[in-house]
């Protein structure tokens, strides 16, 4: 009896050490996949990451240059009519003319970015959630992930919404707030209206 004890007892450590062996495999496996994982999606971000940035800088550059082209342009107009080459009310006319051609080129660039903002957005979602749906660990995640591209893709339509219910009027720029305010007044070649949106004095 004492034998037949003492190995029992000897295929009962035995065991326990193989279940012990088997769970520390266990977790060391799932902390290596869950490292792969947030490995995976941080590349992922950075690449997004890097594409905005680059975005960004494109729509600057390009919003710089028309804002530069525009007063340029503006310039060119008052020279003439400082030269007497067209009348007071040619000059409003033209610099009218360009503000508004600023104005709707800014407009297409700020929805162009929009979309594009929006589309990195759907992109990082869906990346988060392919990654998670890879892995054992997160893949309950994946769902959660997915639910929120109606969401970024939501935001996006309604900040194009915001921007193309800009109008452009005499006096320069309305807004069509969400309380109908409006600003109106003289035109900017006839010294425009001075008012604050966003904290930010503008004419």
């Amino acid at each position: 009896n004492e034998l037949l004890d003492l190995r029992i007892a000897n295929h009962v450590s035995t065991w326990d050490e193989l279940i012990i062996q088997n769970d520390k495999f266990n977790k060391e496996q799932l902390d290596a996949d869950k490292k792969l994982t947030d490995e995976r999606i941080a590349n992922g971000n950075r690449v997004l990451e890097a594409a905005k940035i680059t975005s960004d800088a494109i729509f600057s550059i390009l919003n710089g240059n028309a804002s530069r082209q525009a007063t340029r342009d503006e310039k060119i107009l008052e020279e003439r009519k400082d030269a007497g080459l067209i009348t007071e009310q040619e000059y409003e006319k033209g610099v009218e003319a360009i503000q508004r051609k600023a104005f709707e080129r800014k407009k297409r660039m700020d929805i162009a970015q929009v979309v594009i903002d929006t589309a990195l957005a759907v992109a990082k979602i869906q990346l988060n959630a392919a990654v998670a749906a890879s892995n054992p660990v997160t893949i309950l995640f994946a769902g959660v992930s997915i639910s929120q591209v109606g969401l970024a893709i939501a935001a996006g339509v309604a900040q194009i919404a915001v921007i193309a219910a800009q109008q452009f009027g005499n006096g320069g720029m309305i807004e069509e707030f969400a309380n109908g305010g409006l600003v109106q007044g003289k035109s900017h070649a006839q010294g425009g209206e001075k008012f604050a949106v966003g904290g930010r004095v503008v004419e």
